[in-house]
C-alpha cells in the first residue's frame, strides 16, 4: 500500500497546490481542490479533478478470460 502524504498545501494566493514539499505539476481544473474533515477520521480528505488528453482502466481482474 503507497505511503498516505505527510503534508498537503493548497496555496491560493499563488494558485499552487503542493505535497510534501513538491509542487503539484499537472494543471487541475476550477474550482480547484475540496477539503473534508470527516469527524472521527485522523486524516484529512482532498478531492480534485485532473484533466488527461487520455486514460486508460485497467481491471482488477479479468473478467472475460481468454479460453
Amino acid at each position: 500500500m503507497p505511503d498516505v502524504a505527510k503534508k498537503a498545501v493548497l496555496d491560493l494566493s499563488k494558485k499552487k497546490f503542493y505535497v510534501d514539499g513538491e509542487e503539484f505539476p499537472w494543471l487541475i481544473t476550477d474550482p480547484g481542490p475540496t477539503l473534508t474533515q470527516s469527524l472521527g477520521y485522523p486524516l484529512a480528505l482532498m478531492t480534485l479533478t485532473l484533466l488527461a488528453d487520455t486514460v486508460e482502466v485497467i481491471p482488477e481482474s479479468n473478467t472475460n478470460p481468454k479460453e
